[in-house]
């Protein structure tokens, strides 16, 4: 139920320097090696969300993000590669041509730009998008911001499958990840659940939504997750 896109497994780093000075081992999972172009942690879940637009016979992805999003770029470029047309439908700011921006457009993406108001309802702009494109033949899949849902989720739920055989996980005393959209961190924790790991997922806001938003999310998504077959005995 996935496409092989990225490449696995990525090492795991001690960071000798870094740990000498905190007083505490800090390993790093190096996913920024998963690809060239669509390296960091999107490629992991694009690599479910773009089976099933496949499966279902999209001609077209839509997914948003900001001006200068790694996972737009991420889905411009696998959706070119299996001959879909990326439409990235991203925040306004100060549009300088360089960075993802850049590569988006080299990679022929369409590029909608929406106010800070129309992106809080994303979901209606896609709706109407949508709409449009279908009446004149398109078929349209969407991609939520990140790649963050139950099934993109999948791919960090994975990731910790492939930790499992790298590292003891028990050993350590928690995983981190920075939390922008909630699908890293529900895979790790849905992972982390399913091996009856006792290690703690700390996610790291780097957002101006608030805690609760997230941990909400967290549990919708997994809850989703388990809709998709996924069997979790414990409570995350």
């Amino acid at each position: 139920m996935r496409i092989d896109l990225a490449l696995k497994p990525t090492p795991v780093q001690f960071l000798r320097r870094l740990s000498e000075e905190c007083g505490f081992n800090i390993y790093i999972k190096r996913d920024d090696f998963t690809e060239l172009v669509g390296s960091g942690n999107k490629i992991r879940k694009l690599e479910y969300l773009l089976w099933e637009a496949l499966k279902e016979g999209a001609t077209t992805v839509f997914t948003c993000g900001g001006l200068q999003s790694n996972h737009a770029r991420a889905t411009a470029y696998v959706s070119r590669k299996y001959g879909l047309k990326p439409v990235l439908f991203l925040r306004k700011g100060e549009k300088v041509l360089n960075g993802n921006l850049l590569l988006d457009l080299l990679l022929g993406a369409e590029i909608v730009e929406v106010s800070q108001e129309e992106y809080e309802r994303i979901d209606e702009i896609f709706d109407d998008h949508r709409k449009i494109r279908e009446k004149k033949g398109e078929k349209v899949y969407v991609i939520p911001e990140g790649g963050s849902n139950s099934l993109g989720a999948f791919g960090y739920f994975n990731a910790v499958l492939e930790m499992k055989d790298q590292l003891n996980l028990e050993s350590f005393d928690a995983i981190v990840c920075a939390v922008g959209s909630g699908g890293t961190i529900a895979g790790l924790s849905a992972g982390v659940s399913f091996l009856g790991c006792r290690v703690p997922v700390v996610g790291v806001n780097v957002t101006t939504k608030n805690s609760d938003y997230f941990v909400g999310k967290v549990k919708r998504i997994i809850s989703g997750m388990e809709e998709h077959g996924l069997k979790i005995n414990e409570t995350v």
